[in-house]
């Protein structure tokens, strides 16, 4: 018995893993993109991880209280890169990663795509016009409906 208390308190101590909280698939579905937060305290890190041809690419991993509640991300027709924007209470991720060549790359070219990806997919206000509006709005207003469109995402 007592062995099975230890066992489970270390279990408690150094956490069970990483829950997948959402996903994105490519169009072609070659290529996923997970969201994860560590199981079975949620709000206590976050990890953005690429999953193409059996391969894993950890695009972003942090520890630390992130009350993660809004993402979205675009794959370009090129099949080049992928880009994702999250919100994370008051923060964000804002990231590209080259597909081709396996490493980061800066969002910029691809911001304006994401802002607009988020337009046509929720109901952002037609007085939200700037790109920079367009993420605030996300990390605000958009919760909500990221929330009804991904249940799964909640905190536990």
């Amino acid at each position: 018995m007592s062995r099975f208390v230890y066992l489970s308190g270390l279990l408690l101590l150094t956490g069970c893993g990483w829950e997948k909280k959402v996903s994105f698939t490519e169009p072609s579905g070659d290529a996923t993109i997970e969201i994860l937060e560590p199981f079975p305290i949620n709000a206590s890190g976050i990890r953005v991880v690429l999953k193409e041809g059996g391969r894993r690419a950890a695009l972003y991993d942090k520890r630390a209280d992130i009350f993660f509640s809004f993402a979205d991300v675009v794959w370009p027709k090129d099949r080049g890169s992928v880009a994702v924007f999250a919100c994370l209470g008051g923060a964000t991720i804002e990231l590209a990663f080259d597909r081709i060549r396996r490493e980061p790359k800066p969002l910029g070219p691809l911001s304006h795509m994401v802002a607009q990806h988020i337009r046509a997919n929720y109901s952002v206000p037609s007085e939200i016009s700037t790109d920079a509006e367009i993420f605030k709005w996300a990390c605000s207003d958009g919760e909500k409906q990221f929330q009804a469109r991904y249940p799964e995402s909640a905190a536990r």
